[in-house]
């Protein structure tokens, strides 16, 4: 899973079209996402806007693991 931090961004659209296609589960799919850092906020908030639940939750969780959104002042 290091290695897919390092990768960065595309490491992040790697997982998610391999999760697409059904490729890896939830689980490895949860599990995986959650080792990118913020290189990758971009792709966390176009998965928090996805219409699948299941899905925009990770983005949620990505966001959030780094403080984002943050409220306003």
């Amino acid at each position: 899973m290091r290695a897919l931090q390092h990768i960065g961004p595309q490491g992040f659209d790697g997982v998610l079209a391999a999760w697409r296609r059904k490729e890896v589960t939830d689980w490895q799919a949860g599990r995986f996402l959650g080792v990118f850092d913020e290189r990758s906020a971009d792709q966390y908030a176009a998965l928090a806007a996805d219409p699948d639940h299941g899905k925009s939750g990770n983005g949620f969780q990505g966001l959030s693991a780094f403080g984002w959104p943050q409220r306003p002042d």
